[in-house]
C-alpha cells in the first residue's frame, strides 16, 4: 500500500500532540487544501476522543504541506481566506469565522543548494528534490547526477536501500 500523509504524535510543551504531514504532489494546486486539511484534521480528533474518552482537551494538531508544482503553491493557506468575504467583512467578523492555517514548504520554488542545506536526513533531502523535479523522468535522472553523493549515502544506510526503492515505486 502507499501512503502520502502521515501523522506523528510528538511531545509539545509537555503534552502530547500530533504533527499532521501531507505530502502533496499533484500537478495543480488545490483551491480547497485548508478545507481538506480540517476534515482530516476533525477525523483525527473524533478518532482521539473515542480513544481516549476520559480527555477533557483535544491534542494540537500542526498540519504541513510539502508540494512541489510547476507553479508553485498560489492558492490559499489560511482556512479563513476561503469565504467569500471582502477585507472589511472578514475583520469585522474577526473571531467568529474558523481560522486554520497550514504550514507550506512550496519545494519547487527552492534550488538545490537550499535543499542540500536542509537540516535533515539525506533521504529526506533525496525526497525533496526529486518530487520537485519528478514531472520529467529524463531531467529528474539527469538532475539526481548532482544528488548522487547523497543517494549512496542513503544507500548505505541501515534499510537505505528498501526506503530507495519504496520511494522509487512512489515517484513511478
Amino acid at each position: 500500500k502507499r501512503y502520502s500523509d502521515v501523522l506523528y504524535s510528538v511531545m509539545l510543551g509537555g503534552r502530547p500532540a500530533f504533527l499532521y504531514v501531507l505530502l502533496e504532489h499533484q500537478s495543480t494546486v488545490d483551491s480547497r487544501m485548508p478545507f481538506r486539511l480540517l476534515k482530516y484534521m476533525v477525523r483525527i480528533w473524533d478518532d482521539w476522543v473515542v480513544a481516549n474518552p476520559e480527555a477533557v482537551a483535544l491534542p494540537v494538531i500542526v498540519p504541513v504541506v510539502v508540494h512541489h508544482s510547476p507553479t508553485g503553491w498560489t492558492a490559499p493557506v489560511g482556512f479563513e481566506d476561503m469565504f467569500d468575504l471582502s477585507d472589511e467583512l472578514r475583520r469585522s467578523l474577526g473571531d467568529h469565522i474558523p481560522r486554520l492555517r497550514f504550514v507550506l514548504d512550496d519545494v519547487s520554488r527552492l534550488g538545490d543548494e537550499a535543499l542540500r542545506s536542509r537540516a535533515m536526513t539525506a533521504f529526506g533531502r533525496v525526497v525533496l528534490v526529486s518530487l520537485r523535479d519528478s514531472r520529467n523522468g529524463d531531467e529528474l535522472l539527469r538532475r539526481l547526477a548532482a544528488w548522487a553523493d547523497l543517494i549512496r549515502e542513503v544507500a548505505r544506510s541501515p534499510g537505505g536501500r528498501d526506503a530507495l526503492a519504496a520511494f522509487a515505486r512512489y515517484i513511478h
